[in-house]
């Protein structure tokens, strides 16, 4: 296997790294904890010992101008433009090997949990993974079930940049002061997002306030289309919860 030009990109593949899916994780299934292992089978999906879990995500704005090149049709077109950039690669470099996608999926993995598993996540106040290579400008795209054992990426020796600093930018940045006193209120997030022209709906300004890697950040039109596409579950949520729908 090549030597990869960075810890983050496992299998150094050029094809992946121009459709901006830059970060790679292979994960044995001997590595798992039990709790974690229970949480990936309720996915609906049995681990193996001979199994291998490959996670993908995507690190800067890559992916973002990737994805608008080939725009795939559909409902969910950037899980789509995932699926085909996976599969494409598991064709080229694994053609004899099965699996299936874990995510995106219908079930709910434990994203967040292999991420600290690879090395990739940190935690942040607002609860978006954040280290120290990305910051803030990083996502978890595919998750797929290897039926076979593959060589175990090492996990990144990342630190978190939060436990360094001091001033937190990005608890002052919050308009409803939702990330006071070391906790994210979701509350107060959520109802001021659903403001009528709030400065939230389409965008985290503090997200947008964190000082770490900022040349990685996505571009505007990314950050307003993942927001923008939050909004209607948000509002739906809100209005069964405040018993506007049964």
């Amino acid at each position: 296997m090549p030597q990869p030009p960075s810890a983050y990109d496992f299998f150094a593949d050029s094809c992946l790294d121009a459709a901006g899916l830059n970060l790679q994780a292979a994960i044995g299934s001997d590595r798992l904890t039990p709790s974690l292992r229970a949480d990936i089978e309720a996915a609906g999906q049995p681990l193996c010992a001979n199994g291998s879990l490959i996670l993908f995500g995507n690190g800067g704005p890559t992916f973002w101008r990737a994805f608008k090149h080939h725009c795939p049709a559909g409902e969910h077109p950037v899980d789509a433009f995932s699926r085909q950039v996976v599969s494409e690669f598991m064709a080229r470099r694994f053609p004899e090997l099965g699996f299936c996608f874990l995510y995106p999926g219908a079930s709910v993995v434990p994203l967040q949990s292999l991420g600290q598993l690879a090395g990739w996540h940190h935690e942040s106040p607002m609860k978006v993974g954040i280290n120290d290579t990305w910051g803030l400008w990083y996502a978890y795209r595919a998750l797929i079930l290897v039926d076979a054992v593959l060589p175990s990426s090492l996990p990144v020796p990342s630190t978190s940049p939060c436990a360094v600093c001091h001033d937190k930018p990005c608890v002052a940045a919050c308009p409803p002061r939702a990330l006071e006193q070391h906790a994210l209120r979701l509350e107060r997030c959520i109802d001021f997002r659903l403001q009528e022209a709030s400065a939230c709906s389409h965008q985290c300004l503090a997200r947008w306030a964190c000082p770490v890697a900022p040349e990685q950040r996505y571009d505007a039109e990314q950050v307003q289309y993942h927001y923008g596409h939050s909004l209607p579950h948000l509002r739906l949520w809100r209005s069964r919860s405040s018993g506007g729908q049964k």
